[in-house]
């Protein structure tokens, strides 16, 4: 449902930038159709270690998940919490 998502939203310009945590490489026609078809960004984050290439080169840009950021999220997602 990701892809189509992607897809159906980039057609009706509900977006500017998708923001894809994934390392399916099955995203990659998807990636591209809302690039050049539909003129989006398309970030791509993954954990370190977990490289799809087929997905880093057909986005817009790649941003790995460290475990400083993994670490941030948990802290503001325990402030929430308490």
């Amino acid at each position: 449902m990701i892809a189509v998502d992607m897809l159906v939203l980039a057609n009706k310009n509900a977006y500017d930038t998708a923001i894809l945590i994934s390392s399916d490489a099955d995203y990659k026609s998807a990636i591209e159709a809302v690039k050049f078809d539909f003129g989006k960004t398309v970030e791509l984050h993954q954990v370190i270690g977990s490289k799809a290439y087929d997905l880093i080169t057909v986005c817009s840009s790649y941003h790995p998940i460290t475990n400083q950021i993994l670490d941030s999220c948990l802290r503001v997602a325990n402030r929430k919490i308490n």
